[in-house]
């Protein structure tokens, strides 16, 4: 393995003890950055082993989308085994280069579910264990009935949920909702399409998973306006699912939409729902990629006890990231990377907690 040393960061503190209750300082500290010089948006995340695994993703290494740079898909696995340690480069790499798809951990395995690259879109599901220092693939899971990626997804108990999407990289956004029920034995494991959201289809939508329910919140609806070229609409109404009761429920309004924001969205104290940036509608019609002003920093929570929006904080000035997993590790929720303007990434790994 090649080993890159950084030094752990700075700890940022803000008060919102009005919102979190107890114990209501919300902190965000910086992990090291994976070691490359671009970073990775829609990256692949989990725990296995102990350590923290990102994989996949992509990037522009060779310019910017307006200056007719390509994007790059990569099959990286890095792996990171303490806070304060270094990133290890694993020899072992995915089956083949990957991004904007769904990651959840489930018992010591992190399973990365559909995705894309250059060639298109998947339907695959493989896990990935990080055993005695090296990397092993999993491959005894079953396809999604569909090629998808930039869906959201999360793990309820021991169910998979995935919404929304697209099927092809030209495609329109979909409604699909698939279930994945682990708790079955391998060889009797089948993804089950259950009824949708009672509203529109959706991409890069944010899920969540909180008292045994499935949360739905924001995305993006596009399509073709009248003179035939691609729009798109920031979504700002949420839903959960109670997969007891096999029934939708709608939510209240969303202030803003949070798109593309940390997928599953960070669950913290009793009854917060977290969305750390994301891409709102004023953001979203920003004219100029070159000077554009990055994301939103204000972090907008959920009380899923009151049913009601706040905000409980700001992210550090350039930490704002759109289209990046999240996962628990030690205690703490981890953002790695993700896309802080239009065709750039960044490097830089982020932990929320309170």
């Amino acid at each position: 393995m090649k080993k890159y040393l950084y030094i752990f960061a700075a700890i940022f503190l803000y008060s919102t003890t009005s919102l979190f209750g107890q114990n209501g300082d919300l902190t965000i500290s910086e992990l090291p950055p994976i070691p490359d010089q671009e970073g990775f948006a829609g990256m692949f995340t989990g725990v296995s082993g102990g350590a923290l695994l990102c994989m996949g993703g992509a990037n522009f290494p060779n310019g910017r989308p307006w200056e007719d740079g390509q994007k790059v898909w990569y099959d990286y696995i890095y792996v990171l085994e303490s806070e304060n340690g270094e990133w290890n480069e694993a020899e072992q790499k995915l089956p083949y280069p990957l991004g904007y798809g769904v990651s959840v951990t489930y018992k010591d395995e992190v399973l990365l579910i559909g995705g894309s690259n250059a060639d298109g879109h998947y339907s695959g599901v493989v896990g990935v264990k990080y055993k005695n220092g090296k990397i092993v693939i999993d491959y005894n899971y079953p396809d999604l009935p569909v090629s998808l990626a930039m869906m959201s997804g999360a793990l309820v108990g021991e169910t998979i949920y995935i919404a929304g999407g697209l099927e092809t990289p030209t495609g329109s956004p979909t409604n699909h909702f698939f279930a994945l029920d682990l708790s079955l034995d391998p060889g009797n494991r089948q993804w089950e399409e259950l009824e949708s959201w009672p509203g529109s289809a959706r991409l890069l939508s944010v899920a969540a998973s909180k008292d045994e329910k499935f949360y739905l919140f924001s995305g993006i609806y596009s399509f073709k306006n009248p003179e035939g070229q691609p729009d798109r609409t920031l979504l700002r109404d949420a839903y959960v699912f109670d997969p007891g009761k096999e029934r939708w429920t709608a939510l209240p309004t969303l202030p803003r939409a949070v798109a593309a924001a940390p997928n599953p969205a960070p669950v913290l104290g009793l009854n917060h729902i977290l969305f750390p940036g994301g891409l709102d509608s004023a953001t979203a019609v920003y004219p100029d990629p070159e000077t554009h002003p990055g994301f939103l920093d204000d972090v907008l929570a959920y009380n899923t006890l009151s049913k009601t929006y706040g905000s409980v904080g700001t992210l550090p000035e350039g930490a704002s990231r759109v289209t990046l997993p999240s996962t628990q590790w030690k205690g703490v929720w981890v953002i790695p990377n993700g896309e802080s303007g239009p065709g750039v990434r960044s490097p830089k790994v982020y932990t929320i907690s309170n």
